[in-house]
């Protein structure tokens, strides 16, 4: 995911709804519309809740969770084709610090939980 300081709520490509199981076009399902950089949509709301990785504990077979959202749902845009969902404010806020450093090895970005 891409983390997004100009987005103020996580939200997901509405096409992957169908990943985690949903179905945007059940009855039952919060609908409601959003407007960004391109343009309105529609947004369709599914219990999806966002956790973190602990990248120096977790390996391919063996995920180790490090924070999870106080979020419960999050939002799948129908416009949103970006191939990748967006961490919004929504999320960030929920976290101590962000920091976003230059280095000989490229961009490090630090999470304080």
């Amino acid at each position: 995911m891409l983390l997004d300081t100009g987005a103020d709520e996580t939200c997901f490509p509405g096409d992957f709804a169908a990943y985690f199981g949903h179905d945007n076009h059940h009855p039952k399902v919060v609908k409601g519309s959003c407007g960004g950089i391109g343009g309105n949509s529609d947004k369709y709301f599914h219990s999806v809740q966002v956790s973190l990785l602990d990248p120096n504990k977790t390996a391919p077979a063996n995920p180790v969770i490090a924070w999870t959202s106080k979020n419960k749902t999050s939002s799948f845009i129908k416009k949103l084709n970006t191939g990748f969902g967006l961490i919004g404010m929504d999320i960030m806020t929920q976290w101590k610090s962000v920091t976003f450093a230059s280095g000989s090895k490229g961009l490090k970005i630090e999470i304080v939980i």
